[in-house]
């Protein structure tokens, strides 16, 4: 009797798609892509990718995303933040014409190729863990998917309206503990990449906010200063003196 051969396993989803599929690696963002559009949204789909494919960079990021993943619960949280981005951003495109990646459809494919995926095993039991530094200023350790979530949280709080200091107090950091972690946790994580480029840009512009009043100030002061300056040296006038006949 014949024996059968082993079905070829693989690391991530990228690498069971394209082997199972034969395609270059090079090819799997934009394969994975068309496949998860609304069948009656390719024909919208197809200029816009020709003409500034740069406008599906979220969703593109996304689908990189899921592609290192090995699971489905690693799935699940990328397509969340996918979700919550896709909330936050109701361009007419995205929103009214529906030009984007469903996450269903991208989850759907997943599954298809998960039982071809074995992800590597971590040697070292402490490998995966991140560093953070709590409210208390002790360093801790604390897993990715803590930190995911922790980070989630405030997201969430944030698009709801809360103040961001408050929103980092509720999962125990500080403001720049917050956006520290926010930038170490950004990959894969599109709704996190939108948050922390926001609070970036809103840093920048307060900065330059301040550096206008305090530029505005010097202005003043020197102004004030000058004055006084022309003040102190300018010659007074000499009235004439009137002479009264005796």
């Amino acid at each position: 009797m014949a024996e059968t051969s082993p079905v070829q396993k693989f690391a991530n989803f990228k690498q069971a798609y394209c082997g199972r599929r034969r395609i270059r690696p090079e090819a799997f963002a934009g394969s994975v892509f068309f496949k998860t559009l609304h069948r009656f949204r390719l024909p919208l789909a197809i200029p816009f990718w020709i003409v500034n494919r740069a406008m599906f960079a979220i969703d593109l990021e996304t689908i990189r995303s899921v592609g290192a993943a090995t699971s489905k619960q690693e799935v699940s949280v990328i397509l969340e933040e996918f979700h919550n981005y896709n909330r936050l951003e109701r361009g007419k495109r995205r929103g009214t014409m529906g030009i984007r990646v469903s996450g269903t459809r991208l989850f759907d494919i997943f599954e298809k190729y998960e039982p071809y995926i074995t992800a590597p095993t971590v040697a070292n039991p402490l490998e995966g863990l991140s560093h953070s530094i709590i409210g208390t200023g002790v360093r801790q350790v604390e897993s990715n998917a803590v930190v995911l979530r922790k980070l989630r949280q405030a997201h969430n709080s944030i698009v709801n309206g809360q103040p961001v200091p408050e929103s980092a107090r509720e999962i125990g950091m500080t403001e720049d503990e917050f956006l520290a972690a926010l930038a170490a946790n950004r990959s894969g994580n599109p709704a996190l990449v939108w948050l922390h480029d926001q609070l970036e840009r809103n840093r920048r512009l307060e900065k330059a906010d301040q550096e206008i009043s305090s530029l505005h100030r010097t202005i003043a002061g020197q102004g004030r200063e000058i004055v006084s300056l022309r003040e102190r040296h300018e010659p007074k006038a000499v009235l004439p003196s009137t002479s009264h006949a005796a």
